[in-house]
């Protein structure tokens, strides 16, 4: 019984690094990337549900894959040597491989955020939002909001969640400029 458990988890490690609609066609092992939006963690562990809690890693920031598999990124940030795991979960509410090109990317372009406003910088340096950003600003500083609830990214409030029980709604007027954040 354990040769053959052991047998069918190998088979899916194996399927998972051959099939291209997988993580493994994403990103491979070694390979150098940079976060596209600020990553918060807690407990070195960043999730796909985005939760908004403990510290967080800056946007731009350069990681090398260690390990992944359908359900976990495991990186270690370049400018320390510290280990992170990114847990996908259902509650990004689209695919995997479509959920992490959005989050990291093989290169950074730090003008994305230079040539934002003064105030979409100030949130984005400070992994938070405020009134006057934009939802290209909030995006980054805060990630994208779990899909689950936010399906489409054109509408007036974008919710994010701090933990299982608390949220957090960002307002934006008919330019996309937050006009009030709901905690």
């Amino acid at each position: 019984m354990k040769n053959k458990k052991m047998a069918i988890a190998l088979a899916c490690v194996a399927l998972a690094f051959a099939s291209p609609s997988l993580f493994a066609q994403t990103f491979k092992r070694g390979e150098i990337l940079y976060t596209q939006t600020v990553l918060h963690w807690e407990k070195q562990q960043m999730s796909a549900a985005n939760f908004l809690v403990g510290s967080f890693l800056p946007h731009g920031s350069a990681v090398k894959v260690v390990a992944c598999n359908q359900n976990r990124l495991e990186f270690k940030l370049l400018s320390t040597g510290e280990t992170f795991y990114y847990k996908f979960q259902k509650q990004a509410g689209e695919p995997l491989k479509d959920h992490l090109k959005k989050i990291f990317a093989t290169s950074w372009d730090p003008a994305t955020v230079t040539s934002m406003s003064a105030i979409d910088q100030k949130g984005v340096a400070e992994g938070t939002s405020y009134v006057g950003m934009s939802k290209k600003g909030v995006t980054i500083a805060l990630g994208y909001p779990p899909h689950k609830e936010n399906p489409n990214l054109v509408a007036p409030v974008w919710t994010y969640w701090k933990n299982k029980y608390n949220r957090i709604k960002v307002v934006f007027d008919e330019n996309g400029i937050v006009m009030e954040i709901i905690n």
